[in-house]
């Protein structure tokens, strides 16, 4: 069974600075990967795969900033992801996902735009609260609207 799922990127304090959450979701989708807590409650959903909208939070705004598709389990992290886990709150995780596929979309799309559009956020003036967390499962209608909104971009 395949899910589908929405991948949360904040803000990152590294030695005092503030590092943007498109900043960091570059690089991972630079890298095709995406770091993640062992601690997030459904990692086995995780090991069969799936697609992802990823969402960026922080000081440019909130945003569903592109999408990717990944086949295999979460992995703990290992040298050479680990030097990918700097700053807070990315030095808190413990595993990655690699990507077959990842991008960032051209326009970013306002998550207010869609909040009333999905259905996974049942109290919609508190909207934010839903994008708590590294990661979040979602239906595929959520999903599809999502994209629908990304594609449709000028």
């Amino acid at each position: 069974m395949m899910y589908y799922w929405v991948f949360v990127v904040k803000d990152h304090y590294m030695n005092g600075d503030l590092v943007s959450a498109l900043d960091i979701a570059k690089e991972r989708v630079g890298g095709r990967f995406w770091l993640i807590s062992k601690r997030y409650a459904s990692m086995k959903a995780l090991s069969e795969g799936g697609s992802a909208v990823f969402y960026a939070t922080g000081m440019d705004g909130r945003f569903f900033v592109g999408d990717g598709t990944f086949s295999t389990s979460p992995k703990p992290l290992d040298i050479e992801m680990s030097m990918h886990a700097k700053g807070h709150p990315s030095e808190k995780m413990t595993h990655y996902i690699r990507f077959d596929t990842a991008r960032l979309w051209q326009n970013p799309v306002k998550v207010e735009d869609l909040v009333e559009k999905l259905s996974f956020i049942s109290r919609k003036e508190k909207w934010y609260v839903y994008f708590r967390g590294s990661l979040r499962r979602i239906p595929e209608q959520d999903y599809n609207i999502i994209m629908t909104a990304a594609n449709s971009q000028p």
